[in-house]
């Protein structure tokens, strides 16, 4: 059975970088209004399926000023959001589901998603390979199921999207990167390296394993993140 029939929205966010998922979006989850978050490439393309579907589902759209800027769709998500808002939907009432646009878009859209408490969702289109390039698989059914990390799910993170994420002052998504990065940093996902280290020949630790940790523990994006979220009081220490 498909996921997507235990899924019940009111309205939806939805990243659309091709008319086909808005008209999955509308009737796998039949919402009550559909928030398009398009760039300008697909734009007519999708309006035109919406006016096919204005009879099922009222269609708002706001365009991403550049697909392949972080900030603008965080931006854009907030503006889709605020209109939702506006003719009465509440945000627990909201899903976003980010499976169109690029990965900026995506990532974008995520980070704000997050940070107004909004779940997301995502399509699962099967497709077959023929002939070189991949092909939408008629015989099996898409499916809109719930996303797990969007931080992993929309693309890699790297330290210069947050960076540029806190210069622009979207400090919320910042936060949220910073925070990914940083668990890894810490080494938190990488304990298992530690735990017997390799030792060259009389029983001495490789000092190549020795010399991995400091640079982990003394990352400036450590330095960085630490100074856009204040530490919790219970281990900060009295100044003498």
């Amino acid at each position: 059975m498909s996921e997507s029939k235990t899924i019940s929205v009111k309205a939806i966010l939805l990243l659309a970088s091709r008319p086909e998922s808005v008209e999955i979006a509308v009737r796998e989850m039949r919402p009550g209004v559909l928030a398009v978050i398009v760039s300008q490439e697909v734009l007519e393309a999708v309006v035109l399926k919406g006016r096919e579907l204005k009879g099922e589902a009222r269609l708002l759209y706001r365009m991403v000023d550049d697909p392949m800027e972080i900030s603008d769709a965080f931006h854009k998500f907030e503006l889709a959001l605020s209109d939702l808002e506006t003719i009465g939907y509440g945000r627990e009432e909201v899903l976003l589901d980010a499976t169109g646009g690029t990965t900026p878009m995506r990532l974008g859209a995520a980070l704000a998603a997050m940070t107004r408490g909004i779940e997301m969702v995502h399509q699962r289109v099967p497709q077959v390979y023929v002939e070189g390039r991949w092909e939408r698989d008629e015989s099996r059914e898409v499916e809109v199921a719930p996303m797990g990390n969007p931080l992993e799910a929309t693309g890699p993170l790297r330290e210069g999207q947050a960076i540029e994420l806190f210069n622009r002052r979207d400090y919320g998504a910042a936060a949220l990167v910073f925070r990914d990065i940083a668990s890894k940093v810490s080494g938190a996902e990488r304990g298992h390296y530690y735990r017997s280290p390799s030792r060259e020949k009389g029983g001495a630790p490789r000092s190549s394993v020795h010399q991995s940790r400091r640079p982990l523990r003394e990352s400036p994006l450590r330095e960085l993140y630490s100074q856009l979220l204040p530490r919790p009081r219970s281990f900060c220490r009295a100044t003498p």
